[in-house]
Parts: C-alpha cells; structure tokens; sequence
C-alpha cells in the first residue's frame, strides 16, 4: 500500500511539474510577442510588421518606409531624420500614431510638390509629451485620411502645413508656418484645450466643406484667415490678421457665429459669405479697409442678427446692412476715426460697450442685446462724445444710418 502510494505521489509531482513548464512556455511566447511588436530601433529603413517601434537619441536617422496591413506606433525621444525626399512613409497601413517624447526633428529638403516630411495612406495622430518640428521645402504633412493632433507640433513649410482629408486639433500647442496655405483639408475641426497659430502666405485654414471651431486659441496672420463652403463658430478666442477677407464661406454656404471671441484685422472684406451670415451670440470685432472695395460685413443673401454682440469698423461708402433679418436692433453710422481710438457705447448714460480700433476707419455698424428701440445711445471717442443717436424704433432689413 506505501509502494503504491509513493507512486501516485511521484505521478502527481510529475504532472504539476508539466502544467508549471507548459504555463511558463506560455509566459515566454507572450513575452517573445510583446518584443515583437516593441521594438527599440538602432537602424531600420524598413517596417514590415505593426507593433510599436521606439527610436532614441541613437538612430541613425534614415528615413522610414512602412509597408504592413497592421497599427503602427512610432515612438521617438530626441530623433532626427533628415531626407531629400519623405521622412515617414507609411505606404500600406491601417494607422500611424507617431508619439513624441523629448525633441524630435523631421526635415524634407526636397522641393517636389508632391511630397512632405511625412506621407501616409491612413488616419494619422501626433501625440506625446514632447515637441515634434517638422521642416519641409515642400509639404510638411500630406495625408489621405484624418490627421489628429494631440501634441505640440512646429511646423515650417515652404508650401503647404498640412493637406488632409481631415484635420482635428485636439490639444497642444499647433504652430505653422508655410508659403501656401496652412491647413488645407475637405473639413477642418478645432477643438482643443491648447493653442493653434498659422502664418502663411495664403489660406490659413482652408476647407471645401467645413471648418468648424468649438475651442482653443486660434492666431492667425493670412492672406486669408478661414475660407470653407460653410464656417461655424461655436467657441474659442480667434484674432485673425489678413492681407484680404477674414473670413470668406464660399459657394452657397454659411457663416454661423454661435459663440466665442472673435478679433478680424483685414485689409479687406472682414466677414464675407456668398451665401448667410448668421450670428447667435459671441463677441465679435472686424476692422476692415477704410475703402471703397471692401466691407466689414459683406453677405450676398441675407444676414440674421439673433444674439451676441457685433461692432464693425470700415469704410463709409461700403459699410451697408441691408437684406437684413435681426431679432436684436443695430445701427450704422458715419465716424471717421483712427487706428487705435478708444471707443465706448453709452445707453443713457450706461456703458454698455468699450473697445478699440485696429485701424483707421470712417463708419460704425454695432449691435448687441442692449441696443433697442425707444432709447438714446451717445458714441464716444477716446471719452469724448462724438455721435448721439436716438432709435425711434425696430428697423428690420434697413440700414440704419444716423449722422446726428
């Protein structure tokens, strides 16, 4: 009876033994997968395979050529790669996410128009700690599907920022620079906790559909500031200086201002939609040539003043707002001026507006919650009236034009 339970014994210790080395070659297959798809890379011109691939301060900075069905994540810390033609290519893959910790540098001196620092077929997303400078003496980005930013990313480029199928600014800081448009995509969408700054030497945010902007700081320094087929403000802080309009809806599309701070410096129209402009709230500053080509409000169908608070300076001969269906009063008014002149708005005797000009200018329109029918407003000027004007009542569609 011992011989044989000395045997079971044996037997039981045996297969224990089994299981524990069948679980530990499991344990080793996993982790041979995991260092599959986590590679640190010395020297790679090539990827073949998704994972995630970590460069570091040692990588020889060839350019990476991605070819694999598969995710790819490509995380850099203090890389550079400099190329006469592409940086990043991703050729065949499903998504690139490229993540940047420390300082990472991608340089293109190639001047074909064709290609950027980075080109992929797939959705695209900047993320990380760290800053990622992309220069390019072509395109910085160019990408068939959506680009997603969620990082702090510089970007110079002696044609286009960005041309994407998308564009989503999600948070970090967004700084371009570029000699042709800055953004140029099918649809734009801000919306970000950070900050976005576009310098460039036409559009700087160019859309065949929409641009759309829920948040964030938005600095710009344009020939154009945003041109889409329709433009919607929702939030955010906008100051936007621009050698022509402000901001232009093409086609038949809209303008819609729902919220959000808006500054337009421009030489000329300073808001300009070929279809609507409709404003629902949001503070709102345009400051437009003082001449007789451009407006500071400029609309070819109508305009719908429901809410917000909208003061326009520019030029008398052209500052018209006809066509006009408001469900809060406003009015127009002859005022020369000059740039940096202190203006306030008074409703008997209460201050109900206080701003300054960002250029010269021979007109006011101004509209808010506060101006209505049956009360005296006085417009003064670096603190001296200059305009009284009595609004007898509602005047809907017509120019209300006061030279008193």
């Amino acid at each position: 009876m011992k011989k044989l339970l000395s045997i079971f014994l044996i037997l039981l210790l045996l297969s224990g033994c089994a299981e524990s080395g069948q679980d530990s070659s499991d344990k080793e297959e996993e982790k041979e997968k995991e260092e599959e798809t986590e590679e640190t890379v010395y020297n790679l011109s090539e990827i073949t395979q998704e994972g995630t691939y970590i460069f570091n301060e040692d990588y020889d900075g060839s350019p990476i050529h991605i070819l694999t069905d598969g995710d790819v994540i490509l995380s850099f810390k203090d890389v550079t790669i400099e190329s006469d033609s592409y940086c990043i290519y991703a050729e065949a893959v499903s998504s690139l996410t490229i993540q940047t910790d420390g300082k990472t540098t991608l340089k293109s001196t190639s001047k074909n128009e064709d290609v950027a620092a980075i080109c992929c077929n797939c959705d695209l997303a900047l993320t990380g700690s760290g800053v990622l400078y992309i220069s390019s003496r072509s395109n910085a980005v160019i990408c068939s599907a959506t680009v997603s930013i969620f990082a702090s990313v510089n970007m110079d480029a002696r044609k286009k920022g960005i041309l994407a199928e998308r564009v989503e600014l999600i948070n970090g800081t967004t700084e371009i620079s570029a000699g042709n448009d800055g953004i140029h995509a099918a649809d734009i969408l801000i919306d970000t906790y950070g900050s976005v700054s576009v310098s460039c030497d036409d559009d700087a945010l160019h859309a065949d559909n929409t641009i759309t902007i829920e948040k964030g700081s938005v600095t710009i320094d344009a020939h154009e500031g945003l041109e889409a087929y329709e433009v919607t403000v929702n939030g955010g802080d906008l100051l936007i200086y621009a050698d022509d309009d402000g901001i232009n809806a093409t086609g038949k599309g809209n303008l819609i201002i729902n919220g959000g701070s808006l500054r337009i410096i421009s030489s000329g129209d300073g808001i300009d939609s070929n279809g609507n402009i409709i404003v629902n709230g949001g503070d709102i500053c345009i400051v437009s040539a003082n001449d007789n080509e451009s407006s500071a409000v400029d609309y070819d169908k109508k305009a719908y003043l429901n809410g917000g608070t909208l003061i326009a300076y520019g030029s008398n001969e052209t500052q018209t707002f006809s066509n006009v269906s408001s469900q809060q009063q406003l009015f127009v008014t002859s005022l020369n001026g000059k740039a940096g002149d202190n203006v306030t708005v008074y409703r008997n005797s209460e201050l109900i507006y206080e701003g300054s000009a960002g250029a010269d200018y021979s007109s006011i329109l101004f509209s808010c919650e506060e101006v209505v029918a049956g009360m005296d407003y006085e417009i003064r000027v670096n603190n001296e009236v200059v305009k009284r004007i009595a609004i007898a009542e509602k005047q809907s569609g017509v120019d209300n034009r006061s030279d008193k």
